[in-house]
């Protein structure tokens, strides 16, 4: 299994992870993604997969926290996306020292307990994180991108309902919209920032 730097959980854990992170606006990336990726061998289920990314999150010292896990079947193999916060429920930096090196011996040890095969020789990465949009900030319109291009780039949503859940996180909003422009239809998204 090779890590990267997304409970499965509705509405509720939607509103938790607000509440964490309100209160702490200094911490500059207060978000973690990570994808854990099984050997392209190793068939898991989806009870499987999701019991390794909660012991995985436990292990790393997330456990606590609220987080989210999508499975996706985008590329030759089934893995995990998993998105939580570095912000406890007092407000407070979660410990992230040496994360790197903490969840690679995490995930070579859920490999052994699972019989899984030792991914080796592939990219090991921890995706770049994805900050909350502030408009106070300004410049909406690249922190906007910096939301929506890695959430296309790195998800591959079942429905419309999941991609707008996912840039709710980070202060998004998107609507659809049909329109007829000198004659032409024209469909497309429009994103907003939301407070």
């Amino acid at each position: 299994m090779k890590p990267r730097d997304g409970d499965t959980g509705g509405k509720g854990r939607h509103h938790r992870m607000h509440a964490h992170l309100a209160m702490n606006r200094r911490t500059e990336k207060p978000v973690i993604h990570l994808s854990l990726n099984p050997h392209p061998d190793d068939v898991l289920s989806d009870e499987q997969l999701e019991a390794i990314g909660r012991e995985y999150m436990d292990k790393l010292g997330y456990g606590d926290q609220p987080y989210i896990i999508f499975r996706h079947d985008d590329n030759a193999r089934p893995h995990i996306h998993i998105v939580s916060l570095r912000i406890d429920e007092q407000g407070r930096k979660l410990r992230d020292y040496k994360e790197w090196e903490r969840s690679t011996d995490i995930c070579r040890e859920l490999e052994r307990k699972y019989g899984l095969l030792q991914s080796r020789g592939e990219e090991y990465r921890i995706s770049r994180p994805m900050t909350a949009v502030d408009y106070t900030k300004g410049d909406l319109k690249h922190q906007i991108a910096g939301v929506v291009k890695p959430a296309v780039q790195n998800y591959r949503f079942q429905s419309f309902k999941e991609f707008r859940a996912l840039l709710g996180l980070f202060n998004v909003t998107v609507e659809e919209v049909h329109k007829v422009v000198d004659g032409k239809r024209c469909d497309g998204l429009v994103y907003a920032a939301t407070d």
